[in-house]
């Protein structure tokens, strides 16, 4: 539940004491955690406490019926089955999600860090924005579009156009974490703070770098030495990258299809109960579309209004090297926005692709279950580019 938590700023004034700069970084728990929390606040687990009141009181008034039947002498099997439906939507709510959440976190995680990421940067807080400095890469929130999050543990900066910046009170002092309440209290509008507990730093002194920041024994994980072997780069065309994230979205409805089905099984087992085979039936099919609208349709509308406000689509160069792929993004960005907000590079090592799939016009390159593709149009010598990638799947296989 929300806290009206009392914040009384600094006698210094702000500009007396802009920008503050402080160092940040991200266990694989305080990124689980905050997958969690963002679950909690802005995802399916939201309203968890008040889904859990009523299934229970339900599955109260249930038992009691079952009791009283078993009184007069009869059980309604019907009951019993309404009974266990509710038990089961109540175990995958309560345990099932934050579990799935805990699992495909840590393996993104492990995915990062295997390919060379590390979450390790410097935070500077300006009077309208806040910005995270990693590897090279800057993530700016500015405060006008931001939301602010402060749970006990974590305070959490999030935008629609940037990454989350996610201050943990491992790594950020009480003074740091004063500043920045101040810069957002001053900036962000309260309709955007969402204020849960108050903050708690556990963190004496600021963190010191990591080893490879030190410059000593240990180099940066991210600056790969090997030669480039091989670069692709794309400009997608608006009909390619449409295609693109309409076979994505297809391929993770058909993967959760189990899952989806499973959940509209189960709501039309209890509409059939209450309304008859034809509600059941009805209910069942529109939860499966409903469930296909937001895996495939929905994204590829939101890709079609992207496009279409930013006139093109996005670009990608991957450079193959030794160690892996580098991968350079650039997203068009709006009318006011630095063009570097819209650049993202991200570094997969040979041992998270999982394969590489030739189509007729285009190859698919999988990491885990996400996948990217590259046009043929864009690939020059092909034969070339199929004997470096078989070979390098080759050597990994052969590990």
């Amino acid at each position: 539940m929300r806290e009206n938590i009392p914040y009384a700023p600094d006698e210094a004034s702000w500009e007396d004491t802009q920008p503050s700069r402080f160092p940040v970084d991200l266990s694989r728990e305080e990124y689980i955690r905050f997958n969690l929390l963002n679950l909690q606040i802005n995802g399916l687990l939201r309203f968890r406490k008040g889904i859990l009141a009523v299934l229970g009181v339900l599955a109260a008034m249930n038992v009691l019926v079952l009791v009283l039947d078993a009184m007069s002498g009869f059980v309604d099997p019907v009951m019993v089955i309404l009974l266990l439906c509710l038990l089961l939507i109540g175990a995958g709510y309560w345990f099932g999600i934050p579990a799935y959440v805990r699992r495909s976190s840590g393996k993104a995680y492990d995915n990062s860090v295997a390919s060379g990421y590390s979450y390790y940067g410097m935070v500077t807080v300006y009077p309208d924005r806040i910005e995270k400095e990693c590897q090279g890469e800057i993530s700016r929130i500015p405060f006008g579009e931001a939301v602010y999050i402060e749970a006990a543990d974590q305070i959490l900066l999030m935008s629609p156009r940037s990454k989350a910046i996610v201050l943990t009170s491992r790594c950020v002092t009480d003074g740091d974490a004063d500043r920045v309440r101040q810069a957002v209290f001053a900036a962000v509008a309260p309709m955007r703070q969402r204020l849960y507990k108050r903050f708690a730093s556990t963190a004496p002194r600021r963190l010191p770098p990591p080893e490879w920041a030190e410059g000593a024994a240990v180099s940066n994980p991210s600056e790969w030495g090997g030669e480039e072997e091989y670069r692709v780069y794309v400009n997608y065309t608006p009909d390619e990258y449409r295609k693109m994230v309409g076979d994505s979205g297809k391929r993770g409805f058909v993967r959760l299809l189990p899952l989806y089905s499973g959940g509209a099984l189960i709501c039309a087992v209890l509409m059939t109960l209450s309304a008859g085979v034809g509600a059941g039936l009805l209910s069942f099919l529109f939860l499966l579309f409903l469930s296909f609208f937001s895996s495939v349709l929905m994204p590829r509308l939101n890709v079609r209004r992207m496009l279409q406000a930013a006139g093109q689509a996005p670009t990608l160069t991957v450079s193959f090297r030794e160690e892996g792929l580098v991968m350079t993004a650039v997203s068009p960005v709006p009318p006011g926005y630095p063009e570097e907000s819209g650049r993202r590079e991200t570094r997969y090592a040979w041992s998270l692709i999982t394969r590489a799939v030739e189509n007729p016009d285009s190859v698919d390159i999988y990491v885990g279950q996400q996948s990217f593709r590259l046009p043929k149009r864009c690939i020059g010598d092909m034969e070339a580019f199929r004997h470096l990638v078989d070979g390098h799947m080759k050597k990994k296989a052969a590990k």
